[in-house]
């Protein structure tokens, strides 16, 4: 498939290196802020279920701090928006991460809120986790959402007042751009050649085809091996980014192109995760811990300080 360029208008349409992409990524790595950044800077350089509407009231301080009311942005507008799925209000690890990074992307001007589309999309809508989130975290989800709320398959499932509500939003839309999915879930919810979508919330992803350019996935799996089934799931994918040199072998290992393979680290709040404002924890003091794989067994109790110390 040709990569996309996400860049319209005069901007230069050339692939970079990958070592020169690498460079790159190292160099944003060192400011914990930009780490989110560095996939949007890979797709720019390298590329050529029902679902909730969150309503919350406009903050116009908190919006205008994401750049939602027009003020001064660095970021170019893009060829190819970003539709970003992902179970951005749950308890899912995936969810947090995504709201950082799309959180990250905006605040430091990497590209333009009108570039991102959001899908809550992979597990349960928690509105418990709704309510924690800060002022401008609600207004980023709430402005962004894609008007897409239900697969192209469920439409014609859906009762006609729903069916003709759906409709009504996309043909309301009037950013007609085909986007750069990032499927920011679990494996089963991407969209695979001859298998029936997903019907949890926001799958499958990307919820549309005729809206889609390119796909990307988001997903990590942290044992030795990758199963077929979900093997088969990343090689549907135009790209995928796990976050270690670990995750890119198994993937390869289970038969994973490694040229469509990006690593792209997590990133941590050094402000809140401060060694030097902690206690080391006593591991001793948790008692037995589950643990998984291939050495271990799949049920295997260990004591916590015994497995920290490998």
């Amino acid at each position: 498939m040709r990569r996309p360029t996400l860049f319209a208008g005069s901007m230069p349409r050339r692939v970079l290196p990958g070592k020169r992409q690498l460079g790159v990524l190292q160099m944003l790595l060192m400011a914990a802020a930009l780490m989110s950044a560095v996939a949007l800077v890979w797709l720019a350089q390298g590329m050529r279920g029902t679902q909730h509407k969150i309503q919350l009231p406009h903050d116009a301080a908190a919006a205008h701090g994401f750049g939602l009311q027009g003020s001064s942005m660095a970021a170019r507008s893009l060829e190819f928006p970003l539709w970003w799925h992902a179970p951005f209000v749950s308890q899912s690890g995936l969810g947090a991460e995504a709201i950082m990074m799309v959180e990250s992307l905006i605040a430091t001007r990497q590209m333009r809120p009108d570039d991102i589309y959001i899908t809550h999309s992979g597990d349960a809508f928690d509105h418990g986790v709704l309510k924690s989130f800060s002022p401008a975290t609600r207004n980023m989800l709430a402005h962004r959402q894609h008007p897409q709320q239900v697969a192209d398959e469920w439409l014609n499932t859906l009762f006609a007042a729903q069916k003709d509500t759906q409709l009504q939003r996309l043909a309301d839309m009037h950013d007609t751009r085909k986007t750069i999915a990032v499927c920011h879930n679990w494996f089963d919810c991407w969209r695979r050649a001859g298998e029936m979508p997903s019907d949890m919330p926001g799958c499958p992803c990307p919820l549309s085809r005729n809206r889609t350019a390119f796909t990307v996935a988001r997903t990590m799996f942290e044992t030795a091996g990758l199963p077929a089934h979900l093997a088969d799931h990343v090689k549907a994918m135009d790209e995928v980014w796990v976050p270690t040199q670990f995750n890119k072998e198994t993937f390869t290992a289970a038969g994973v192109d490694p040229a469509k393979i990006r690593v792209v680290p997590e990133a941590i709040d050094t402000d809140v995760w401060d060694p030097a404002r902690h206690s080391p924890v006593n591991l001793s003091r948790l008692g037995l811990v589950q643990a998984t794989g291939p050495t271990a067994g799949p049920n295997s109790t260990l004591p916590a300080a015994g497995m920290m110390r490998g």
